[in-house]
């Protein structure tokens, strides 16, 4: 599964050498990061903060933020956590995107993360958004 992973990084840089990628297209490159084979790069933080940074490069940092109605409202940063993938959460992060909006239902990553006691670093991190 590693392959497919490498090969999906690889079309998202071909993708973005041919110039911008629209809302969208981000939405499907951001779905099987989280969703399917992309859980396999959690075992490859490199390549998994690269193809954020891709991401951003080609669709913006607002590609980071869309908050997806098919997932209750939350936001690329908002699933990782849930998926408890913090190495992508924390490129997530570092590429610019907002901690502190919410879900349908209000939750940020401060709420969804008090409920995880297996990483105090990432609650402490959603807790200084906050301040």
């Amino acid at each position: 599964m590693a392959e497919a992973a490498k090969e999906k990084l690889r079309e998202l840089e071909a993708r973005c050498a041919e110039g911008s990628i629209p809302a969208e297209e981000a939405q499907t490159f951001l779905g099987w990061l989280i969703d399917s084979d992309g859980k396999y790069l959690a075992h490859m933080p490199e390549e998994e903060a690269e193809f954020v940074r891709l991401l951003v490069d080609g669709a913006g940092v607002a590609a980071l933020d869309f908050q997806d109605p098919q997932h209750q409202g939350r936001t690329a940063l908002l699933r990782a956590l849930e998926a408890q993938r913090i190495g992508l959460f924390q490129a997530l992060l570092d590429a610019g995107a907002d901690p502190l909006l919410g879900d349908e239902q209000g939750c940020d990553c401060f709420t969804i993360s008090s409920g995880f006691a297996w990483d105090s670093a990432c609650l402490e991190t959603c807790t200084e958004a906050r301040l």
